[in-house]
């Protein structure tokens, strides 16, 4: 089945515009994607400087309270502790009553 001239013709400007419609549309996605790349880029950059300036601010704690500066494992522990949990071997993990334990203590500034 031929067609003719002017449904040739009808055709292909149809398939010119859609071809352009989704030409534009494929440049806005990539300006949408560039943007929201560029957005998490920031957020990253944003997210590591708060981490520093908490682990400075954690660092400046840590000597105020006792000269003792503790690694990150030691915060951790501590953190545990400070929720009200025993972080020593005889105790761990029941809670505890608002008292200090020498054990749980030893575990966090002790010398190892």
């Amino acid at each position: 089945m031929l067609l003719d001239n002017k449904e040739l013709y009808d055709r292909f400007l149809k398939l010119e515009k859609a071809t352009q419609k989704l030409s534009e549309e494929v440049s806005q996605l990539r300006q949408n994607l560039a943007e929201e790349l560029q957005y998490c880029a920031d957020l990253e950059l944003e997210n590591h400087n708060l981490r520093n300036r908490l682990d400075d601010l954690q660092d400046k704690d840590d000597v105020q309270n006792g000269g003792v500066k503790l690694s990150e494992s030691r915060r951790n522990i501590k953190k545990l502790y400070d929720e009200g949990f025993h972080v020593c071997p005889a105790f761990y993990g029941s809670k505890r009553d608002d008292e200090t334990c020498m054990f749980c203590d030893d575990i966090i500034y002790g010398d190892r």
